[in-house]
């Protein structure tokens, strides 16, 4: 299962988290899985939003207990690591 869909917004009902504003239809969007309300949901940010207020890169100064989602490997003091995050 992917972490991010990027495609053409099909309706336009779809608000942005980032700025809260519409998503027009067919404008690109991103979206990544979210819990919210007791349920798995997308949550859609504009392209620009998202890299503003979705993605952080960390250095780990220590030793952590955090998993990549993607290849299972635990963090080490060094790594860096990419952040997403929705709310």
């Amino acid at each position: 299962e992917a972490l991010l869909q990027v495609e053409r917004a099909v309706s336009g009902r779809a608000s942005c988290r980032g700025c809260k504003e519409k998503i027009s239809k067919g404008d690109y969007r991103v979206g990544m899985q979210a819990w919210s309300s007791g349920r798995n949901v997308v949550a859609w940010h504009h392209p620009v939003c998202f890299v503003r207020d979705a993605v952080r890169i960390e250095k780990l100064d220590r030793g952590s207990l955090a998993r990549c989602k993607y290849a299972g490997d635990r963090f080490v003091k060094g790594d860096l690591r990419i952040v997403l995050q929705v709310g």
